[in-house]
């Protein structure tokens, strides 16, 4: 069986977001966070581009994309 991974979507704050939701659901975990190398449309180098996170177990991955271009296949990897 596949397994599924599911995809949440931010303008801003997905770090903080997954810091909210292991804080208060038992067996979870922040796995990593990356972060932008360099100045780009969405955001300052350091800013926060993707947390991978365990919520009860089963991985999840947040994206912070402030804005997706008209016709953008571009998924969060």
């Amino acid at each position: 069986m596949a397994r599924m991974m599911p995809s949440l979507w931010y303008a801003s704050d997905a770090e903080e977001a997954a810091r909210f939701y292991v804080g208060i659901i038992p067996d979870s975990r922040i796995d990593r966070v990356w972060s932008m190398q360099a100045e780009s449309p969405s955001g300052p180098p350091g800013s926060v581009k993707l947390v991978e996170f365990t919520i009860a177990a089963p991985r999840s991955r947040r994206c912070r994309r402030p804005t997706r271009p008209a016709g953008s296949t571009n998924r969060c990897r």
